[in-house]
């Protein structure tokens, strides 16, 4: 069992990550670079445990999943 403080770093942790994610693919949006529905993904977000396997080599998916998932 992690002590509090542990516990909480990762949580601000992930939570952060998230963060930088959800901004990185905002600004992908932003310039036009790419479009992303990342709707299936919110639905996710209280779904219990899941097995998510990306499949594309380029890594974007992971970066969606992060960004939508934090607790993963």
């Amino acid at each position: 069992m992690l002590p509090a403080v542990e516990r909480a770093g990762s949580v601000v942790g992930r939570r952060v990550t998230s963060y930088g994610f959800r901004c990185y693919l905002w600004l992908l949006r932003w310039t036009g670079a790419f479009r992303f529905d990342c709707a299936a993904l919110d639905a996710l977000r209280d779904a219990g445990p899941l097995i998510i396997a990306p499949n594309h080599p380029g890594l974007l998916d992971a970066v969606m999943i992060l960004s939508r998932l934090p607790d993963l």
